[in-house]
């Protein structure tokens, strides 16, 4: 990455010069933009570093045929949907019934009454 920094081709050329204050010369930022280059492409030049790219590309490959065709085996609804909506049409016979028979009918069964959960936290028995 620093081999196409403008910035570090400079510093490079003062650093091979020797040179602190004055830019420069263009041939010198040319030779260090090389040298800087070399460096940058230094472990691709191993076998094995490209070899191990590799294997990560076909790792992560995704294959996306558009030559076979598929079969549809099924075509309809699931039954999962009308489970829900059975149970949003009894929480919603739920909801029309008078308050006063929702709490005597949920204590008449012997349960604990607690805070609904968008209620907060923290849990606690409710007495009517």
């Amino acid at each position: 990455m620093r081999a196409v920094d403008p910035d570090a081709q400079i510093a490079s050329a003062k650093q091979l010069l020797g040179v602190t204050g004055e830019p420069p010369p263009p041939e010198q930022i040319k030779a260090a933009t090389e040298q800087l280059a070399q460096k940058a492409v230094t472990p691709f030049l191993k076998a094995a570093f490209r070899r191990r790219i590799l294997e990560i590309r076909a790792q992560n490959e995704q294959t996306i045929d558009r030559h076979s065709v598929d079969d549809v085996r099924y075509a309809g609804f699931d039954a999962a949907v009308d489970k829900a909506q059975a149970k949003v049409k009894d929480f919603r016979a739920w909801i029309r019934l008078p308050r006063s028979f929702r709490s005597r009918s949920r204590s008449d069964t012997g349960q604990a009454k607690t805070r609904p959960s968008w209620a907060g936290s923290r849990k606690t028995e409710l007495k009517l």
